[in-house]
């Protein structure tokens, strides 16, 4: 029988009322995940639930049973556990990713270097073309830019084909790039950005962005790989090639400028993303230490305490599927040269790779499975090209992928060199984190060969289903349904 939210409601006041003090100590404010029974969606019946126990409710997710709260009662968290209809609840604390710093020193250097010509912030947007001026075919032809020849990763999976069959991907078509925030003056992203729809979630940083840049918009990357994810789907074809140019980029901040973030902004991220009508969501990173063994691990996300989380950031995922958009993300880079099998007992939760999106796995330049990439069957969906390194520790330069670099980013070591006034500059990364950017640009491509009319089902399905097979034949456990394709993507 489905529950009442009212009853509900009734059942938190006279709780409240036994356990609540009669006066509160002031107490610092701390921020939960509360996961609802599934039943729960009166949204004004939630909130006053949870008024009534000491919270305010700063988000309001009733759509999937999940609330973003805020209370300084030190007991919230025990008071909101006890009523019957709040399933779960957890304090929510900054986290790292893959790309955080200790991250980056975890996984060793995959982003190697910037390089380009100075160039002046007036000219930034060199000879970089509107959208419509794109859709009107006044474009050169990306094959030609001066970057191309750098970009093997486009060549395999048979852009030039693609770009002479006039795909070039469609404006009404959307990629939200969930991260950390793009760089919209770079030379090659200029135009490609949607300010008005994107949106930040991280209010520290919108802070930071004010002070150092102050008129930005407040998904201005204070970091720097969001970017360099962005710049792989669409692009002004001003300097290096993309996969689908004339797609309409949004960019939501759900990481701070040290790649930190928290799995609240995460589901609110995605959430947001599907409500503004994303035809793809690529959510480039993961949570550091979830892919790690059980010995190494930094978050056990194999705790029930860590439940709600779980499911609040599977219920988001599922949510935005059946609104109709695809999601993408990366199947997690290898710690220490040691690609870990995501089907062994004893390995945590990868988030958000093993919630549902799409995880996306590296390939190299010869067509085979990247050593960089972690594995499994429970893990990988499909894989695309991210690079490879030597077992010798070197790179070698075609395996190399190179894109652009935030002129806003604090990070170090690209502070000074990607510099607004040292633009335009390019980072080279390799791994999965720019496998997931491969395969959400020809997920967009495959959209706008329908101009975004085809639910995100059939997308996945064609994206999947068009895959060429690199490894052991059918599915396997280290690149899934094979490597992404964008010429069989848009031809078949």
């Amino acid at each position: 029988m489905t529950k009442s939210p009212f009853r509900a409601f009734a059942f938190g006041l006279s709780l409240a009322s036994l356990l609540l003090p009669a006066a509160v100590t002031s107490a610092a404010q701390e921020r939960y995940l509360v996961v609802l029974d599934e039943s729960q969606t009166n949204s004004a019946a939630n909130i006053r639930l949870i008024e009534s126990l000491g919270g305010k409710v700063e988000r309001d997710h009733s759509e999937i049973g999940v609330l973003v709260v805020t209370s300084e009662e030190p007991d919230f968290a025990r008071y909101t556990s006890q009523v019957t209809d709040i399933s779960l609840i957890k304090r929510q604390e900054t986290l790292k990713t893959d790309w955080s710093a200790e991250g980056q020193r975890a996984l060793g250097s995959t982003v190697l270097g910037v390089s380009g010509p100075p160039t002046p912030l007036d000219n930034a947007s060199g000879p970089a073309l509107s959208h419509q001026a794109r859709a009107d075919g006044e474009r050169p032809d990306p094959s030609t830019l001066p970057g191309f020849f750098l970009q093997w990763n486009l060549s395999i999976m048979g852009l030039e084909e693609v770009w002479d069959l006039g795909h070039f991907g469609d404006p009404r078509v959307k990629v939200a790039v969930v991260g950390a925030g793009i760089d919209y003056l770079h030379p090659d992203l200029v135009d490609t950005v949607d300010l008005d729809l994107s949106k930040s979630f991280v209010p520290s940083d919108d802070i930071l962005v004010e002070q150092l840049f102050p008129g930005a918009h407040p998904i201005a990357d204070l970091a720097f790989h969001s970017t360099f994810v962005a710049g792989q789907i669409a692009c002004s074809l001003s300097i290096f090639a993309c996969i689908a140019p004339d797609v309409t980029l949004v960019g939501v901040k759900v990481l701070d400028l040290n790649e930190e973030g928290t799995i609240a902004d995460l589901v609110s991220g995605i959430l947001y993303s599907a409500s503004i009508g994303s035809d793809v969501i690529v959510l480039p990173f993961n949570y550091w230490g979830l892919a790690t063994s059980n010995e190494a691990k930094i978050y056990n996300w194999g705790n029930p305490e860590d439940l709600p989380e779980l499911i609040a950031v599977t219920r988001a995922i599922l949510w935005a599927r059946i609104r109709g958009s695809v999601l993408v993300t990366e199947a997690a880079m290898t710690f220490e040269d040691n690609p870990i099998d995501a089907d062994a007992d004893g390995l945590d939760v990868i988030i958000p790779a093993q919630n549902g999106a799409i995880a996306v796995g590296a390939s190299s330049s010869l067509d085979t499975w990247s050593t960089l990439s972690n594995f499994g069957f429970s893990l990988v969906d499909v894989a695309a090209p991210g690079g490879l390194r030597l077992e010798d520790g070197t790179f070698p330069p075609q395996e190399l992928i190179w894109g652009a670099c935030s002129g806003f980013t604090q990070s170090d070591p690209f502070r000074d060199s990607c510099a607004r006034e040292n633009q335009p500059q390019f980072a080279i990364i390799i791994g999965p984190r720019t496998a997931a950017s491969q395969a959400a640009g020809v997920a967009a491509l495959i959209s706008s060969r329908y101009q975004g009319r085809r639910h995100g089902f059939f997308v996945q399905r064609k994206l999947i289903r068009t895959s060429v097979d690199i490894e052991a034949p059918g599915f396997d456990a280290l690149t899934g349904h094979g490597r992404v394709d964008a010429l069989r993507g848009v031809t078949e």
